[in-house]
């Protein structure tokens, strides 16, 4: 029998279990069965009895399906699907009644998401409501053996955390945080890229009142954006003036505590403490990558102590170790380290460099994501590249600035893809010519991204070289058809690391090569696609790339065929 039965059909079985016990009645009085009225008027009696518990089980499974629908209904946000704020305050509650009872304690974090507005502007409302949609599963998806945050309202969510610590609420929340931030959505086409803000207040630290609560989580978020910090909480602080004003001349953090956080595969940076003239962060680099050191033109002022690894410094060829330091003040001089290990310093500066290195961490990797959605090659492929091309141009003996501008070259040459529909970007077969000349945009579309969302002189240079790099030797390239030394030198590298890495891993179009055949096409293509000493340097530097300790970094997906 089905569980749910509609209005119209519960009518319809109702007036006819009437009708069938009326019939029988009926015939139960009929001269013919006079005789044996009193059996038929049983059995009458018997089937109407029995039609009516069936209907009334009917009317028992219709009603409990309502109460059920309209209970789900109660606590169930209609356009995301999550809990909404009625469920969140009953919960609230409970928790609040445990710690009186119990003593258990509990935060709740309210986020938002951040410039939502001009989403809502530009896609319309329809558009906005299919992005919420998006960033709720995400939230739902990523909230691991946590209840997934409540709608609060807008494009607002909040979240009970019971009994955690102050480290674990603030590390889940990150995390949250940070799953929209990686995330890409997809509303009618275009891409949409978010990031959100949280604040946290704890219980009884904040207060033991629903409306204490709530109140301090929501100023914590208001100062998390103001602050253009991601997470903050009662306990974070963000300036010497606040510690001040709230009587505290003192305080003693422990291990693991930070007022914001960004971190890629290479590097992460922690902002440890700030004020209005001062940041202290601290930061850990992956070995072999290279470091840029740069004055500001006021009477600035940085100071760098290093806590753990070593860092060459290859103007001197000196070789810095933990308990050396470096100071900067006022100075428009470039300098240009390499971290031979994993490598910590900590980073005492003048300047608002946190949120300046922040953004751009984040602009970059969301670049990459646009892209990777598109092509999943991409991501590797990208760091494979930076790792030939730097050893390359070691070869060839480039500048610390050439390569540290290679460097990040390698990693966003195909950040133009972004523009090119996945149709054409994973199509197994030939492309047409419409199609081939929409591919060959791709360096220009990703000079132009970079000059757009990565505005700093380092990124000229970048954006050059990001454009340059489809140019061959002979001139027969794109997109300007340049030749011979009219290529940036970066860019020639730039363009035989990445031929040999696609001849190296299947594509849509073809299956992979096998190494010694990829190495003999370079050599047969020397003078004309490639640059003959760019290709002399990139087989000596692949022989120990692929030959020698660094082995780990060889890909090793099962399509590279030796």
């Amino acid at each position: 029998m089905q569980e749910k039965i509609s209005g119209r059909a519960f009518l319809r079985t109702w007036t006819g279990l009437i009708f069938v016990g009326l019939v029988c009645v009926v015939v139960s009085l009929y001269p013919t069965f006079r005789a044996e009225r009193p059996a038929a008027l049983f059995g009458a009696f018997l089937l109407f009895v029995l039609a009516s518990g069936l209907l009334l089980r009917l009317l028992f499974t219709r009603c409990r399906n309502v109460q059920q629908k309209l209970a789900r209904q109660s606590t169930e946000d209609p356009l995301t699907g999550l809990k909404n704020v009625r469920h969140f305050r009953r919960s609230l509650q409970l928790s609040i009644q445990r710690f009186h009872q119990h003593d258990q304690s509990f935060a709740v974090a309210l986020l938002d998401l951040n410039d939502f507005e001009k989403y809502n502007r530009r896609l319309g409302h329809p558009g906005g409501d299919k992005v919420l949609r998006q960033v709720a599963r995400c939230l739902d998806e990523n909230s691991g053996d946590h209840d997934p945050p409540a709608r609060y309202g807008g494009d607002e969510f909040i979240l009970m955390l019971p009994g955690t610590t102050y480290q674990e609420a603030k590390r889940y929340v990150e995390q949250l945080c940070r799953s929209v931030e990686e995330a890409v959505f997809e509303v009618d086409c275009e891409t949409v890229s978010l990031s959100m803000s949280a604040g946290i207040a704890f219980c009884p630290e904040d207060g033991e009142s629903e409306q204490d609560i709530v109140r301090a989580a929501d100023r914590n978020l208001h100062r998390a954006k103001s602050s253009g910090l991601s997470v903050f909480t009662s306990r974070t602080i963000d300036s010497a003036q606040d510690l001040l004003q709230s009587n505290r001349p003192l305080a003693v953090h422990s291990e693991g505590d930070y007022l914001d956080k960004v971190a890629k595969k290479t590097t992460e940076m922690y902002l440890l403490a700030k004020n209005d003239d001062l940041e202290i962060i601290k930061q850990t680099i992956a070995p072999d990558k290279m470091i840029q050191i740069q004055g500001a033109d006021d009477e600035s002022f940085e100071f760098f102590y290093l806590l753990e690894g070593e860092v060459l410094y290859p103007r001197e060829d000196l070789v810095l170790k933990p308990g050396d330091f470096i100071s900067v003040q006022s100075a428009q001089q470039e300098e240009y380290f390499k971290t031979l290990t994993q490598t910590t310093f900590l980073d005492v500066t003048t300047t608002a460099a946190f949120k300046s290195k922040q953004k751009q961490i984040r602009r970059l990797l969301s670049l990459n994501r646009e892209v990777a959605k598109k092509d999943q090659q991409t991501d590797e492929h990208s760091r494979r590249l930076q790792e030939l091309s730097r050893r390359t141009g070691e070869e060839l003996g480039l500048s610390e600035r050439a390569l540290f501008s290679l460097g990040y070259a390698s990693f966003l040459h195909d950040i133009g893809k972004a523009e090119v529909p996945a149709s054409i970007l994973s199509k197994p077969g030939e492309l047409t010519e419409d199609e081939w000349e929409i591919i060959k945009q791709h360096p220009r579309w990703g000079r132009d991204l970079i000059l757009e969302h990565l505005s700093s002189s380092l990124f000229e240079r970048v954006a050059e070289i990001v454009y340059q790099h489809h140019e061959r030797y002979d001139g027969r390239g794109y997109p300007r058809g340049l030749k011979g030394e009219e290529i940036a030198v970066e860019a020639q590298i730039l363009a035989t690391v990445d031929a040999y890495d696609a001849m190296l891993h299947d594509r849509p179009y073809r299956d992979a090569m096998p190494r010694q055949e990829a190495l003999q096409e370079l050599k047969q293509h020397k003078g004309k696609q490639f640059t003959p000493q760019v290709v002399e340097a990139f087989l000596r530097a692949e022989e120990e790339f692929y030959c020698s300790s660094c082995q780990q970094a060889e890909p090793a997906d099962g399509n590279n065929k030796q």
